[in-house]
């Protein structure tokens, strides 16, 4: 009976992912409702962020994306999100950071590297070999912070001090919420096994809206700061010029 009701629980909380995600669209699509096209970059990678993440979760909660390695069920459709969303996540900072593509491009490697040791881990078998790919994993990740508050935070200070105060809010918003995924995995059913699967569940829920969605309002809500010092570029100059003259 308990085994169930907790199956009732993980199930409840992926619906609730599933929504979380969905609202989050909705509310992009309505700060971006009067946003010029040539602006609306940041609003259509966000919005492929919670779409993908939405798709994925109510796959999750249908009982879908799930594979037996070993004899242990793995949730294969949770990767493939994270190997989706997750390098747009950085993608966004390394823009809104102002950084050259070589360094964004070295930001994205590193973070794919990180989920495909991820789950290679989950299909690993046994324990020890869980550990190595986990170990791997988190030296990815190490290395990706080095990164986020190195050469990127280094870029972003030379933007202006608007720009940059959202660039830190987000880059220190992923840096804490990321850290506490290797830790859930760590601990829970990949790993350790200490964490009760709703627990485990709820964690990787609340982290994935938290550092997507919330992530996305935050950059979104922020659009008229960028527009005002002209982050959009020439682009957006030379469109407001072709406006502003007669026909």
């Amino acid at each position: 009976m308990a085994e169930v009701l907790g199956m009732g629980m993980s199930t409840a909380v992926l619906w609730i992912g599933a929504l979380a995600m969905l609202v989050g669209t909705l509310v992009y699509l309505w700060l971006g409702r009067n946003v010029a096209v040539y602006e609306q970059d940041f609003f259509i990678m966000s919005i492929s962020i919670t779409v993908i993440a939405a798709t994925a979760y109510l796959a999750m909660a249908m009982g879908m994306g799930r594979l037996s390695f070993n004899g242990e069920e793995v949730v294969v459709v949770r990767y493939i999100d994270w190997l989706l969303t997750t390098p747009l996540i950085i993608a966004l900072l390394g823009i809104l950071a102002d950084a050259d593509r070589s360094l964004i491009a070295t930001l994205v490697g590193v973070d794919i590297y990180m989920i495909a040791a991820g789950f290679l881990g989950a299909i690993a078998d046994g324990v020890f070999a869980s550990l190595v790919w986990w170990a791997l994993g988190s030296i990815a990740y190490l290395i990706l912070l080095y990164l986020l508050l190195g050469a990127l935070s280094s870029a972003a200070d030379e933007l202006p001090d608007d720009v940059s105060d959202i660039f830190t809010t987000l880059r220190n918003l992923t840096v804490v919420l990321w850290s506490v995924y290797p830790v859930i995995w760590i601990l829970g059913g990949q790993g350790f096994g200490l964490l009760p699967a709703v627990a485990e569940q709820g964690g990787i829920v609340a982290l994935d809206v938290l550092s997507k969605v919330v992530f996305g309002y935050i950059l979104l809500s922020s659009h008229e700061t960028l527009r005002v010092h002209s982050f959009y570029g020439e682009a957006s100059e030379s469109r407001a010029g072709e406006r502003a003259e007669p026909a």
